[in-house]
This record gives structure tokens, C-alpha cells and sequence, in this order.
């Protein structure tokens, strides 16, 4: 984008101004529906503290990973949670999906902890809200990389600023940008 803020999902309004406040000032962010911050404090809010206390648990350290992690993962509540969750990140991918027609869409951070219960129901939003030529031919999964992928982003970005191909000459010669003080160079 213009300023470097393309692909704000989690600003994007899901609820009108009857959603819950978000850090950005605004009402029903989908981040503050159904973001990390979002989904615990809600299961802070619906699971029964003796429940928690139970598990060893103490509500203001609660983590996604324990919501998704038998005994707790297991109480109607917690279900319940990931039911609500997915069913927002549904709705969202859903218009993801009529948008922009992906062919695959692959969910990261933290909520990925919820695992497949969470995915299920994002994929029933998704097939129940988008045209069927579009939603039954989405695969939807998560991804494979952990907390390393923002620094292989910055890698990759740092190489290809460092490598872009500017030309070829078609003689197995290729003319490449290097940094403001050399403009092109044979390589």
C-alpha cells in the first residue's frame, strides 16, 4: 500500500459499532473480536475460575496453548470459544475469499494453537458464505512455520532488495540493482 499498512485484516470491520472496542480506537476490528487478546479474555470472562484453579491454571496468565490442550481444551466453555472464533475468522475468510478468489489460504500465530476443531469451523463458514464456485475450491490450512516466519520475510526481503533483477540480456549476462551508491553492475 501507499504507506505500508496493505493487508490490515485484523482492522477490518466485522461488527458495527455495537462490536467490542479494539487498540486501534475503533469498534469491531475483527482483532478485537477474535484476536489473541480477544479470545482470552473471553475465556477468562466464560470459564469458570475453579476450573481454571483446578488445571493449576491462573486466569491472568492464561494461554492460547492451554485453552487447546486436554483436560481444559475439553470443557464445554473452551469449545464453545473455539466454535466463536472460528466462526468469526470464517466470516472473514469468507470475504477474503468472494474478494480476492485465492486458491489457498493459510492461517498463522498464535490461534493456530486451537488446531483443527478451530480450522473445521472456519472452513464451514467459509464454504456456507462464499459462492459455491469459489468456496468449495479453497484449501484452507495452517501453516507449517513457527516464530521464525517473520524473520525469513525480512531475509527474503533483504535479498531480493539486495539482488533485484533488473534485466537480462539474453547472452547469460544479468544487470542488477545494488544499494543507492551503485546503480547497475555486470554480475
Amino acid at each position: 500500500g501507499v504507506r505500508g499498512y496493505a493487508g490490515e485484516i485484523g482492522h477490518m470491520t466485522l461488527l458495527g459499532q455495537d462490536g467490542p472496542l479494539c487498540g486501534c480506537g475503533r469498534r469491531g476490528c475483527v482483532e478485537a473480536i477474535c484476536g489473541v487478546r480477544a479470545v482470552l479474555r473471553k475465556a477468562k470472562d466464560s470459564i469458570p475460575g475453579d476450573v481454571l484453579s483446578q488445571y493449576g491454571l491462573v486466569p491472568e496468565r492464561l494461554t492460547i496453548s492451554q485453552l487447546a490442550t486436554s483436560p481444559l481444551g475439553d470443557h464445554a466453555e473452551v469449545q464453545n470459544l473455539i466454535d466463536e472464533t472460528g466462526w468469526s475468522i470464517g466470516v472473514l475468510a469468507a470475504n477474503l475469499v468472494n474478494l480476492l478468489n485465492p486458491e489457498v489460504i493459510i492461517f498463522g500465530g498464535e490461534l493456530v494453537a486451537l488446531g483443527e476443531p478451530l480450522l473445521q469451523v472456519v472452513r464451514d463458514e467459509v464454504k456456507n458464505r462464499t459462492l459455491e464456485e469459489l468456496g468449495g475450491s479453497v484449501e484452507i490450512k495452517i501453516s507449517n512455520m513457527r516464530g521464525t516466519a517473520p524473520l525469513i520475510g525480512a531475509y527474503a526481503l533483504a535479498l531480493e532488495r539486495i539482488f533485484t533483477l533488473d534485466e537480462w540480456d539474453g547472452h547469460g549476462t544479468y544487470v542488477v540493482s545494488r544499494p543507492a551508491t551503485v546503480r547497475k553492475s555486470v554480475v
